[in-house]
């Protein structure tokens, strides 16, 4: 029989050497396998010599088997060993300390309840010296050179070694193990009950350090900011701070506790957190120098409280403090912190992030959504990139404890609710994940009509992604629960939630950044006149369901202690006012709606920086598009609004009824954007509007900007490029009214 070496010879294909010469296979020749010596070596005058080598055989599958078997064997005495040393490490803990219910085979909570069983040598050493006393600023040194912290690196850095980069890699896309989500549901929720009990035990037995400040007052603040924590992301998990608040345990810190009382301040009367009792813009001074001598020996070390204290500063210092700069430095300190502490990625995907308790898990699922709403709001103010993108992060939008949601808002404190007003059900969870999904679909709106490079994209793939991204609003309108889902006029004013209020602004406020760069940008709203027309009917029936929840938050709760979302749901509807009350007869609905917004945002700079430019904007609008508004109206407050008053909806916060306009059969095409949904006020007829004038209101140029640049050009303009005939067409760039970037006006001017 023939081999097969010897087949290929017959049929004349070429035969390749099983064996090659040391010689030939380190240069790469063709090798003649001749025996002593090749043909090559022989040309050469080398020694030729062979190395045999060893073939092995196919591992059989018997082989396979015991392998496989020995493999088995090996990970169960491994498992049973790692389950000894956590019995052994539980047996070996004080008896002081109360260990939590078991609530999976992998994951347990340990966290006991006196502040014995907290280790108070993980935290650094800080200054317990009181608010008000003149102390020589602290020790500057480093509280350590060895990060303890578990970092987390990416599989593509040199940092981390290659098999942790290879396990992060093949970890990828793959399903993982997912403890059952009803078991740590409820142990997460006993424990949160039982922790909620052992606060009053704690601050009777004095346990707490509240650095210095009056037991009385601290408390105030603690329970305003919890009350009003969804305003600021709600980023700290409530029940491990406070138990940790009474052992110095790793949730907290005196920076993080001091920043507390920083944001809550805002909302308190009491006369400690004054300089100046006669100025309401005074409020948290004494907490806010405290903060400084802290800061500097927190930023070295990436810590979860650290994090959180850096993001209730910079949400701070932008809408109380107006200071804009130090906002977005403390924010990105604390998003960087984030990715290194890898609380980014999920805990099951990422083997750098090491095991978790649900009570870690938990506590970093708050850390990373809060900071993920806190980016996308201020990148919408301050009209800059967004830095938490949902490429970067593999956690879900789940939150397992939801102990919040079944617990008493106390707005008649937290917000000075008016007489008859009661306090509602908080339902913290459910808007904490409403604020969550519609930031994310934020992200999706401001990358694609709002940043550097969408004027380069062709208007009719950015309509087709306009059109998706409402459909996206629409279904979110949908899936929430029935609560926050109500109509407006069928939500009853004695039992509203500002939380509520404030989404649902959240919420008209996206469908009119998502449809006026169709009226206001050229480049968009040549795309389609029909569509245009169909986008600022949305806008207008988006600005009238904002106009009545400012009707119902000011007849319940005071406007002056409004969070901040409301004063720019209030400056992005007041744009749409002013272009219909440009064309309606003085008295009418949208003259009403224009001055009840200038109202609004009047009260809110009483006690905050905020509003002020968008105040400036709006009169500047109004001033530039000749509309009489009657300056000297105001409207009511809560001061004097009665309790019949607060029971119903006045008639003026319908829809718009001017007689100069009538309804029209116009419509878009399905590509296009959407009309009106069933949530708005608006009727589902588009009424019509002289869209040469809207279109003109957009085209105003910001005569301040381009004054400014005419009287004073920049001073290296050696080329003498700045020339007036160009400053002509620079207003392009500065709109009269932008949505994106309101803030970034002052830095013009």
């Amino acid at each position: 029989m023939f081999n097969s070496r010897h087949k290929a010879a017959v049929r004349g294909q070429r035969v390749r050497a099983v064996i090659a010469c040391e010689f030939c296979r380190q240069k790469k020749l063709k090798c003649s396998n001749d025996r002593p010596t090749c043909q090559q070596c022989q040309a050469r005058g080398r020694d030729c010599t062979y190395v045999e080598t060893l073939k092995l055989p196919r591992p059989s599958k018997a082989r396979i088997s015991r392998l496989e078997e020995e493999n088995r064997r090996l990970k169960d005495s491994l498992a049973k060993f790692e389950q000894q040393l956590r019995s052994q490490r539980v047996d070996e803990a004080p008896e002081t300390q109360q260990p939590m219910v078991s609530v999976s085979l992998s994951h347990q909570l340990v966290s006991g309840s006196t502040p014995e069983s907290c280790d108070g040598s993980r935290r650094r050493k800080e200054s317990v010296a009181p608010h008000n006393l003149n102390n020589p600023p602290l020790d500057s040194q480093p509280a350590s050179q060895v990060d303890t912290v578990a970092q987390s690196h990416g599989p593509t850095s040199a940092v981390t070694d290659e098999i942790t980069s290879n396990l992060g890699m093949m970890a990828r896309g793959l399903p993982h193990h997912v403890e059952e989500p009803e078991a740590l549901r409820n142990a997460l929720f006993a424990n949160s009950a039982r922790l909620s009990q052992l606060e009053k035990i704690h601050f009777s037995a004095g346990q707490y350090d509240f650095d210095g400040v009056e037991p009385q007052v601290a408390m105030r603040l603690l329970l305003l900011f919890w009350d009003r924590q969804l305003d600021v992301g709600a980023v700290v998990y409530r029940p491990v701070f406070m138990r940790d608040m009474a052992c110095n345990g790793p949730y907290f810190s005196k920076l993080l506790l001091n920043a507390i009382y920083f944001t809550a301040s805002k909302s308190c009367c009491h006369e400690e957190v004054f300089d100046d009792r006669s100025d309401a813009l005074t409020a948290g001074r004494i907490f806010r120098r405290r903060i400084m001598e802290l800061i500097g020996g927190h930023i070295t070390t990436s810590e979860i409280p650290t994090v959180q204290a850096l993001l209730l500063l910079s949400h701070a210092l932008f809408n109380w403090c107006d200071e804009k700069s130090l906002s977005w430095l403390y924010s990105g300190m604390a998003f960087n912190m984030i990715t290194d502490l890898g609380i980014h990625a999920s805990h099951s995907a990422d083997p750098r992030v090491g095991r978790l308790t649900p009570e870690d898990i938990e506590a970093r699922q708050r850390v990373f959504w809060g900071a993920y709403t806190i980016d996308k709001f201020l990148s919408l103010y301050q009209g800059r990139c967004i830095r938490l993108r949902d490429a970067d992060t593999s956690l879900p939008l789940r939150f397992l404890d939801e102990y919040e949601e079944y617990e008493t808002l106390h707005a008649s404190s937290s917000y000075a609710s008016a007489n008859g007003i009661s306090d509602p059900p908080a339902h913290n969870i459910s808007i904490l994940k409403g604020y969550c999904s519609l930031s994310i679909i934020m992200s999706g709106i401001l990358d694609t009509l709002y940043a550097e490079r969408s004027t380069t994209k062709e208007p009719s793939i950015l309509l087709d992604a306009s059109s998706s991204l409402y459909h996206q609003l629409q279904s979110w309108l949908k899936a929430v629960p029935p609560i926050l889902a109500t109509p407006l006029l069928q939500m009853p004013s004695r039992t509203a939630s500002p939380h509520i209020l404030s989404l649902r602004a959240l919420y008209h406020t996206l469908e009119i950044l998502l449809h006026r760069p169709f009226v206001s940008d050229g480049h968009l709203r040549g795309v389609s006149l029909s569509a245009a027309s169909v986008a600022f009917n949305t806008c207008v029936s988006a600005a009238v369901s904002i106009d009545h929840i400012l009707c119902c938050y000011g007849r319940a709760f005071s406007m002056r202690l409004a969070p901040y979302i409301i004063s720019y749901a209030t400056y992005v509807s007041a744009t749409i006012h002013a272009r219909v009350a440009a064309q309606s007869a003085p008295g009418s609905q949208a003259h009403a709606s224009l001055r009840r917004c200038i109202s609004t945002l009047r009260e809110h700079q009483e006690s905050s920086l905020g509003p002020k430019k968008a105040l400036e904007v709006i009169q500047n609008l109004i001033k530039r598009i000749r509309i009489d508004i009657d300056d000297n109206y105001t409207t009511a407050s809560p001061s004097n609004a009665t309790p019949e008053d607060s029971a119903t909806i006045p008639e003026t916060c319908g829809v718009y009824r001017d007689s100069d306009r009538r309804n029209t059969d116009s419509s878009a095409g399905p590509s296009q954007i959407c009309t009106p949904n069933e949530g708005s006020i608006m009727p589902p007829e588009t009424l019509e509007y002289d869209m040469d004038c809207i279109f003109e209101s957009f085209n105003i140029p910001h005569r301040s900007v381009i004054q400014s640049l005419h009287n004073s050009p920049p001073q290296d303009d050696a080329d003498k490029i700045w020339e007036a005939s160009m400053l002509d067409t620079m207003h392009v760039s500065f709109p009269l009214d932008p949505l994106y970037g309101l803030e970034n006006i002052p830095s013009l001017l």
